[in-house]
């Protein structure tokens, strides 16, 4: 991959060629069919949040959607002979802490979310608790429903670029819980050992991610977008919003604010008519080509990895249980 200068196997720093990526994510940007598929890969998503519903709730705030990727991770990493290892609060703490996360969570705020996702289903205790022999290390691990909902994320973007990438792994089924795990590890190696946030040179998508119901207020518009002679309309008003996402008008106002006050879009009549500039456009696009050609290259990682995983393990000498 012309991104990557080394093998993402352990991915130590450097591994990662910034502008190499960003080139190939402008390449994309440029195709002429790539606005179609970026509103596809929005629409994909969306449904994805439809088909779990508990993602909608965990997409609406940004802190609990990154905890839940570093608990996938971290069980994915854990030391399977050290049951301290895992999922913990210190381990937690310390992902959080690096940079591009520094500003999301604390550590009360930490265990709130914990709290929260243990009560939704998302998150359970690895049992027996006492395994430790250390009652202050009660590490967690995620459940089936946490799985499932990366399961139909990764999904969403197999289905939402495959008309401008060749999908790494068929994108019709949800794809297998290794390799789920492993596009997340690898999204937060790249994070932790290069410094990384996808956000970086995107910073009104960033400030779209910090307000509750951003994000897939933004996505819902991006698939609204169609072109005309300024560039592209979005025929929805905050008030379809509004009943589509089941929150206050004055939320979703407030979650499109950061574009307004730049001018990339206006809000007109009672409805709140959503009326796009060329620059929403050229963001949304720009962004959408960048989240497409990032997770294709992710996937393909992945993927690689899985399979050479799923070799060894099928190569290692059988031993019977104890």
């Amino acid at each position: 991959m012309a991104w990557l200068r080394a093998d993402p196997g352990e991915w130590l720093p450097g591994t990662l060629d910034r502008e190499r990526l960003y080139a190939a994510a402008q390449q994309l940007a440029g195709q002429a069919a790539h606005a179609q598929a970026a509103r596809k890969l929005a629409a994909e998503v969306l449904r994805s949040l439809e088909e779990v519903p508990v993602a909608k709730r965990v997409v609406h705030d940004t802190p609990i959607y990154i905890l839940l990727v570093f608990c996938m991770y971290l069980h994915h990493v854990r030391d399977r002979t050290d049951p301290r290892s895992g999922v913990t609060l210190k381990a937690l703490r310390t992902l959080f802490g690096a940079r591009g996360t520094d500003s999301f969570a604390g550590d009360s705020h930490i265990r709130d979310m914990l709290g929260w996702c243990r009560n939704r289903g998302l998150l359970q205790q690895v049992v027996p608790a006492q395994a430790t022999g250390d009652r202050r290390v009660r590490p967690l691990e995620p459940t089936p429903l946490l799985v499932d909902m990366f399961q139909h994320w990764v999904r969403a973007f197999l289905r939402g670029s495959a008309d401008v990438l060749p999908p790494p792994v068929p994108p019709d089924g949800l794809p297998a819980p290794e390799l789920v795990y492993e596009v997340l590890a690898c999204r937060i190696r790249c994070h932790v050992r290069e410094n990384f946030t996808p956000t970086e040179r995107f910073p009104v998508i960033q400030e779209f991610m910090l307000r509750k119901h951003g994000y897939h207020v933004f996505l819902a518009v991006v698939e609204a977008m169609r072109p005309d002679g300024q560039g592209a309309s979005a025929p929805v008003t905050v008030s379809a919003l509004a009943q589509r996402f089941e929150i206050a008008r004055a939320t979703v106002r407030n979650a499109l604010g950061p574009a307004e006050q730049r001018g990339l879009l206006a809000l007109r009549g009672a409805d709140g008519a959503v009326h796009l500039a060329p620059g929403f456009v050229q963001l949304a696009l720009q962004w959408m080509a960048f989240e497409a050609t990032y997770m294709h290259g992710i996937i393909q990682v992945a993927a690689h990895a899985a399979r050479h995983d799923g070799q060894q393990a099928a190569e290692a000498p059988h031993h019977a249980s104890t």
